[in-house]
């Protein structure tokens, strides 16, 4: 599998969907060959790239809040809004 970034894709969406790929095997290169990828595509110049292992850490901790379902929320809290219009439509 080519790792590329997708239109309209920005850093951090891409690091953490490459992570995921990593974390399911479906992808074989080392973090140092994707930071790689990563300063090509989106650093503007050498003193801005960063080593594998600082993505790496960058995205273990991502995963760590996504895991705990600190980004659930926001969802849970539309979903509470939506819930509370309807019933508000509804008398």
């Amino acid at each position: 599998m080519e790792i590329s970034r997708l239109p309209n894709e920005n850093e951090e969406q891409f690091i953490f969907r490459i992570g995921q790929l990593k974390d399911q095997g479906l992808i074989s290169e080392s973090w140092d060959e994707i930071a790689d990828i990563i300063n090509t595509e989106f650093k503007k110049d050498w003193t801005q790239y960063k080593k594998g292992k600082t993505y790496a850490k960058i995205y273990s901790e991502v995963r760590n809040f996504y895991n705990a379902g600190v980004f659930d929320s926001e969802n849970t809290d539309v979903q509470k809004l939506q819930e509370l219009k309807e019933s508000i439509r509804k008398e």
